[in-house]
């Protein structure tokens, strides 16, 4: 009976790292060598809330998408997680790389959408990781688009935080 509780006790215990690292987030990462990069003691900083809202998409699009900003990756999301990266303010080209089933045989290929953003000192900012059906020969991409606040609070309500976000999740102002 004592052997019966000890491999119960271990599965018990398997299983709780099993769950602490899938809700700590950790497929996620925010690249902390980024020129853009900045950290949140900074006080010339702008917060930008990447938010992939995509819960209801499957197949090759369920696959992490890449966001990059002027050409260098800068986070990866999960479908249904949000982050928040601090970044030195100017312009800046933000891509989404994510996969996607094209044509019929339903091929997976690597596409991306582009988006020029400008990010002031001191503001928060919220983007949107938007699904775009391109048709049938295309599939689906990843638009990245900006959202108000009170959008913002919407679409990352039944998502998880990721990363910086964990720590200052998006909330009523």
């Amino acid at each position: 009976m004592a052997r019966i509780y000890q491999v119960l006790g271990s599965v018990c215990l398997a299983l709780g790292w099993v769950v602490m690292i899938n809700l700590a987030g950790c497929s996620h990462t925010v690249n902390k060598a980024h020129p853009a990069v900045m950290d949140e003691s900074t006080k010339d900083v702008a917060k930008i809330y990447f938010i992939r809202s995509d819960i209801r998409h499957s197949g090759a699009t369920e696959r992490p998408v890449q966001v990059l900003a002027d050409d260098i990756p800068l986070v990866n999301l999960d479908k249904g997680t949000y982050a928040l990266v601090y970044m030195n303010p100017g312009d800046k080209v933000i891509s989404v790389k994510s996969h996607t089933q094209s044509g019929a045989e339903e091929k997976v290929v690597e596409v991306d959408e582009t988006k020029l953003f400008h990010f002031k000192k001191g503001r928060s900012y919220y983007i949107l990781l938007k699904a775009f059906y391109r048709g049938y020969r295309w599939g689906t991409s990843y638009r990245p688009k900006a959202i108000d606040h009170a959008v913002a609070l919407r679409k990352a309500g039944p998502l998880h935080p990721t990363g910086d976000a964990r720590h200052q999740p998006l909330r009523i102002q």
